[in-house]
Formats: C-alpha cells, sequence, structure tokens
C-alpha cells in the first residue's frame, strides 16, 4: 500500500476518533449549564461539525485502502484475508450506523445506536492497528 494512502487512512480515522469519542464523553460525562440546554458543552457543536466533515475523507480513505491493498490480495487468492475482511466489515457496518444516526428517526433507539456506531468505530481501529501489526511481522 502506498505510503500517501497509509497517510490518508491514519490521519483520517484518528482524528474521526478523537472527535467521536471526545463528542461521545461529553454527550454522557459532560453536566448542561442550562437544564434547558440542547447541548452538554459549548464545545459540542464544533466536535461534531469536525466529525462529520471528517467522515467522508475517512471514508474515501477506506475505499482507497480497499482498492489499493485488500482488492490486490483478494485477486492474489491470499491466504490471509480473514482479519483484512474483519476490518472492512467492521468498517461498514461503523459508516451504516453512521448514517443511520443522521438519517433515520430512532427516537427512542438513538443513544443505544450512538453506542453501537462508537463500539464499531473503536473495534474497526483497534482491528485495524492489529492488522497493519501482524503484516510488519510477516
Amino acid at each position: 500500500m502506498q505510503l500517501s494512502g497509509r497517510k490518508l487512512l491514519a490521519s483520517t480515522a484518528a482524528v474521526a476518533l478523537v472527535s467521536g469519542g471526545s463528542l461521545l464523553a461529553l454527550r454522557v460525562f459532560a453536566v448542561p449549564a442550562d437544564e434547558f440546554s440542547t447541548v452538554s458543552h459549548p464545545a459540542e457543536p464544533w466536535l461534531l461539525a469536525a466529525h462529520r466533515w471528517i467522515a467522508p475523507a475517512t471514508v474515501l480513505a477506506i475505499g482507497w485502502t480497499i482498492g489499493d491493498h485488500a482488492e490486490p490480495k483478494r485477486r492474489a487468492k491470499s491466504s490471509n484475508l480473514g482479519g483484512g475482511l474483519a476490518v472492512i466489515t467492521l468498517c461498514g457496518l461503523t459508516i451504516l450506523s453512521a448514517t443511520a444516526l443522521q438519517t433515520l428517526d430512532l427516537a427512542g433507539l438513538r443513544p443505544a445506536t450512538i453506542w453501537l456506531h462508537a463500539a464499531l468505530a473503536v473495534g474497526a481501529g483497534v482491528l485495524t492497528v492489529l492488522h497493519a501489526r501482524r503484516a510488519k511481522r510477516t
């Protein structure tokens, strides 16, 4: 995989994980100054905007990685596809959960969907790091 693709994937994923994790922490742990406030913390709106803006770049980086790295491995019938397929699957599910959060009227399911999205994103991040470390050893 090209260095530019790895850098794009690493940087966009890091910003997405940090902005999303910070946003989740504010929503869970921050206490609103006003009981009628729609946000828990003044940083919440810009963190959400940053998370929404970095998401398309992260999806682009994932697609680039699939085309530049995963697809050639699949075509060559590599015996080591399991870890990469797990990463791709979790990334896809993370994207679907994000789309659901932005487009569906989830009402009572919104908190559970937020936690699901966070768990999928963390899982995808951890599996990606493990996948990359394993590739360096072999």
